[in-house]
């Protein structure tokens, strides 16, 4: 009997042990599990250096208090162990960490676009109010200009500040407009916060109408009687950059103001108003252009494209440089001098090829074939005209030498 109860004493405490033994062991692993935890947990309210430190350190102690317990825990993680575990922890808390730095990197640089947003919106409201105020000068001096030359000189003067104010005006317009997408495509708000700050934001800084009155203003520009073939050429490269851009950001303004009926109509608004200012851009382009060559009595053919101005010029001077042997000396030299020497090289190649090319109006092929021409066209004048030199010369000689032989050949009276 007591041999019985021994032995049932025995059984009951290794079932104790077996059971705590058990018992010790689950709680290992929810003990590392929560540690596992609460460290991910940490590591995803990083915001500094310190933070991050402090994670790792707890890291390094979690894998010190639980080496002794490895054999089981390798076990226990199947199909991980408890070394890849510890590893894919310590990469969850670097990528975590990489992420934490580009966030505060995109917070300095959301800000600085915030600054420069505001200081490009300033600029624009300070150029706008200057630029009424010269074309309200500009069409004041233009009615007085033909009083005297100082007046003139007025006039040429603020007519140049005002092309330049307007062309600065567009290109901080264009460069706000750039800043303030930058600002919220880079913003960690969610998507739908984000249109609804973009709505705000471009709003707030009157984006729309700012563009509206940059055309206006152009527009009234072009109406200023006293505009130089150099003015018309540099307003119209401007032009067609301007729509350009326009064309680019047209759409992605149309796509935000999707929610804004009001505001939505404003773009194709928009559009409309720089195919007007464009054609009327082209059309003073054009005529401006053509007077350069009929205020010299050039006969070269009108035009109203690039091509045509290409055609039509090769044209001219090929028949020039064709017909260089059937013209008079005079006519000859009144041509070239006319075309090459007054327009061409006066106000053609200085101000409006450039612009041309530019504005994609014309290649930088076409130019050089142009330039080629002339040079042939020259060349063919100089050679005619040493040849009529040298032809002179031997009239020259010969009546020289016939004199003389007439004088030996007279008898001694």
């Amino acid at each position: 009997m007591k041999t019985t109860m021994m032995c049932i004493a025995s059984l009951i405490f290794s079932f104790a042990y077996i059971t705590a033994q058990e018992k010790s062991d689950a709680e290992i692993k929810q003990d590392f599990e929560a540690q596992v935890k609460s460290i991910v947990k940490s590591a995803q309210t990083m915001t500094t250096a310190d933070d991050l430190a402090k994670v790792n350190e707890s890291l390094v102690k979690l894998e010190r208090d639980f080496k002794s317990h490895k054999a089981f825990l390798d076990k226990a993680l199947y199909p991980d162990n408890f070394e890849k575990n510890l590893g894919k922890i310590s990469e969850q808390i670097q990528d975590i960490a990489i992420k934490v730095n580009l966030i505060s990197d995109q917070g300095v640089r959301i800000a600085e676009l915030e600054t420069q947003v505001k200081m490009l919106s300033e600029q624009v409201e300070k150029l706008s109010g200057e630029n009424a105020s010269l074309l309200a000068q500009v069409q004041t001096l233009s009615v007085l200009a033909k009083e005297s030359k100082e007046k003139l000189d007025s006039l040429t003067q603020l007519i140049a500040k005002l092309r330049s104010n307007l062309n600065e005006r567009d290109k901080m317009i264009f460069a706000l407009v750039d800043s303030m997408f930058l600002q919220y495509d880079k913003s960690p708000a969610p998507i739908g916060d984000v249109g609804k700050q973009r709505v705000a934001a471009f709003e707030r800084n009157n984006v729309l109408t700012n563009i509206k009155r940059s055309i206006v203003d152009n527009v009234k520009f072009l109406e200023t009687t006293a505009l130089s073939g150099e003015d018309i050429a540099r307003v119209t490269a401007e032009q067609k950059k301007f729509a350009s851009q326009w064309k680019g950001l047209g759409p992605k303004l149309a796509n935000i103001y999707l929610s804004s009926k009001e505001k939505a109509k404003e773009v194709p608004t928009i559009d409309t108003m720089v195919t007007e200012w464009g054609k009327r851009v082209d059309a003073i382009f054009w005529k401006t252009l053509n007077e350069v060559f009929t205020k010299r009595n050039l006969t070269v053919k009108p035009f109203n494209s690039g091509e045509e101005f290409f055609n039509n010029i090769v044209s001219f001077i090929d028949d020039e440089t064709n017909n260089v042997n059937k013209q008079s000396d005079e006519t000859r030299h009144k041509a070239f001098a006319l075309f090459v020497e007054d327009a061409w090289t006066k106000e053609i190649s200085p101000v409006w090829i450039p612009n041309m090319k530019e504005a994609g109006i014309i290649t930088e092929a076409q130019a050089a074939e142009l330039a080629q021409r002339i040079a042939t066209w020259q060349s063919k004048t100089q050679s005619s005209n040493m040849l009529l030199y040298i032809i002179g010369i031997v009239v020259l000689v010969a009546l020289v030498l016939l004199y003389l032989k007439m004088k030996k050949a007279k008898p001694t009276p």
